[in-house]
């Protein structure tokens, strides 16, 4: 089967001198082949735009780590149930309201991320800016990795798929070229031969 597929492809290559292959198979076969050129050609791009966006994530995330510091935050209420008819069977994240001590030596009280089992009095360790406010945890090299992955992948497969849709409506567009084609000379037979062909 795949060697009937890859035959009929070679015979309608763009260099096929095979006398069947009609201009518009032709014209279809030297899009798909420009599409798969160009599918490949993305690939360092779409590769080079990844490395670009880990190093920059991974170097915003160094200075972060830089400046930002750990420290430990004390409950002072309890968590904040999203339904507190229902307790859960295993403990999830809640926020509650805690407070910890800045650089400068100054509280600062906000809500944070606990287990939903915590209780006044417990602790848990948060991430802090020179000022002493609350912020999130600076992104880690292995994160920043994944996302230049996956921003190379979304690249390549949005350009390989903007490309299949070209192919796909340049087929489209001959199969309905062809149609009319093969009508017209139907008509023209119909005419010469005195014969009435209803489709």
């Amino acid at each position: 089967m795949s060697g009937t597929i890859i035959q009929l492809w070679l015979a309608r290559a763009p260099w096929s001198k095979h006398p069947l292959v009609r201009h518009s198979d032709r014209r279809d076969s030297v899009v798909a082949v420009l599409a798969v050129v160009f599918s490949l050609l993305l690939l360092p791009v779409a590769a080079t735009f990844g490395s670009v966006t880990y190093t920059d994530m991974n170097t915003r995330a160094a200075q972060e780590r830089a400046t930002a510091s750990q420290t430990m935050a004390t409950v002072t209420a309890p968590p904040i149930q999203r339904d507190s008819m229902q307790e859960p069977a295993v403990p999830v994240r809640a926020s509650a309201p805690a407070t910890w001590t800045a650089p400068d030596g100054s509280q600062r009280a906000q809500n944070v991320q606990v287990d939903s089992d915590a209780v006044v009095g417990d602790t848990v360790l948060i991430w802090i800016d020179p000022r002493g406010e609350q912020i999130a945890a600076p992104k880690t090299g292995v994160e920043a990795a994944g996302i230049g992955v996956v921003v190379s992948l979304a690249l390549w497969f949005t350009g390989s798929l903007i490309a299949l849709a070209g192919v796909v409506a340049m087929r489209s567009l001959g199969n309905r070229q062809r149609m009319r084609k093969w009508e017209t000379d139907w008509s023209t037979f119909d005419e010469h031969h005195g014969r009435n062909i209803e489709w």
